[in-house]
């Protein structure tokens, strides 16, 4: 969390001071001398920028809430939702990189701001998550990606037979599979 801080002050600090025209020396010299004395904008925003790359951010929304309150609400749904926070965050960093992401009030802010940086760092999420998330579909379609595979034994140990392996991906024309597994 606070390597993601202190790079996130670092671009905020960085971006500011070319706004302000100042270049090389000038520029690192202001730099390091608001690095000394962080200003609170740009304190609280790296600190939600640490908080989102950490999936610790407290700004789950209404609907995060409402899952934490139910998780909370006995045992029982402490063991089959154990850390609301982080399934909420996870979720919401899911669909802030993909073509959804505007349903995020957040996103939908950064969007409509006048600061380019903030509209195209949106911009840039949406994108570069919906070409990864479709490109990967792309190659599972075409056979080159696996995942687990089926939860049914018998299916499963067919589809190994045949050569396929779970977790893996293999190079078009290639019949080794390479395991992405941990």
């Amino acid at each position: 969390k606070v390597i993601s801080y202190r790079a996130e002050v670092k671009a905020l600090l960085l971006r500011e001071g070319t706004r302000q025209g100042l270049a090389g020396e000038e520029l690192a010299k202001y730099m390091a001398d608001k690095s000394a004395a962080v200003p609170k904008r740009i304190h609280d925003a790296a600190m939600r920028k640490a908080a989102n790359i950490t999936f610790t951010s407290d700004e789950i929304g209404k609907f995060g809430n409402a899952i934490r309150a139910v998780s909370q609400s006995n045992m029982a749904s402490r063991m089959i939702i154990p850390f609301p926070r982080a399934m909420m965050n996870i979720t919401r960093a899911a669909v802030r990189h993909s073509l959804f992401a505007p349903i995020l009030n957040d996103v939908m802010d950064d969007l409509q701001s006048g600061d380019p940086a903030r509209r195209n760092i949106a911009l840039s999420r949406m994108m570069y998550g919906t070409a990864i998330m479709t490109t990967v579909a792309g190659l599972a379609a075409a056979g080159l990606v696996t995942g687990s595979g089926p939860e049914d034994p018998d299916l499963k140990r067919t589809l190994r037979e045949s050569g396929w392996q779970p977790r893996s991906f293999r190079f078009p024309g290639g019949d080794t599979w390479y395991s992405y597994d941990r």
